[in-house]
């Protein structure tokens, strides 16, 4: 346990470098929140008020939330791998370009889809779930949601075979 958060650290700490060593390298980033942005407006436009957006009542805008956290996971994901592909380059000692985290990103699509649609569904059951519940209910929940998404900050450096 201790050898794999010495690992995650280091991998973090790499991306870090990275960035400030290769500005090049913040296109990844800077196109995963241009892409959060764009998908967050098209997506609230699409429900019919923001109340719906943050508490929704029917199985079609579950579904649009539903949707919208695939679609949000997918492109973060994806710039994610890619920028972790390069750090991981660096640390070989190799030279990187933007161009080859795509390409990796690329060749793990099929990890970064899966993991999408897996994540996006637990997301959605815990809104079901913080909708459905009660007070004690939605904290227990709410608590869930944290350590999964704590968890999941890690998938990257799975799909390069880092754990």
């Amino acid at each position: 346990m201790y050898r794999r958060q010495v690992s995650a650290s280091s991998i973090i700490q790499s991306a870090w470098d990275v960035l400030k060593g290769n500005k090049s390298m913040l296109i990844f980033p800077l196109l995963a929140f241009i892409s959060a942005i764009l998908i967050i407006c098209s997506f609230t436009h699409s429900f019919t008020n923001l109340a719906s957006f943050s508490n929704p009542s029917s199985y079609y805008e579950y579904f649009k939330l539903w949707l919208f956290y695939f679609i949000n996971y997918f492109i973060l994901t994806f710039f994610n791998v890619g920028l972790t592909c390069c750090a991981l380059r660096k640390l070989q000692n190799e030279s990187t370009t933007f161009k080859d985290g795509i390409l990796e990103a690329c060749k793990k699509i099929h990890l970064i889809l899966s993991w999408s649609l897996f994540f996006a569904s637990v997301a959605i059951i815990f809104q079901i779930l913080e909708d459905k519940l009660s007070w004690f209910g939605k904290l227990i929940t709410n608590i869930f949601e944290i350590a999964f998404s704590l968890a999941s900050y890690l998938v990257t450096h799975v799909t390069h075979g880092q754990f």
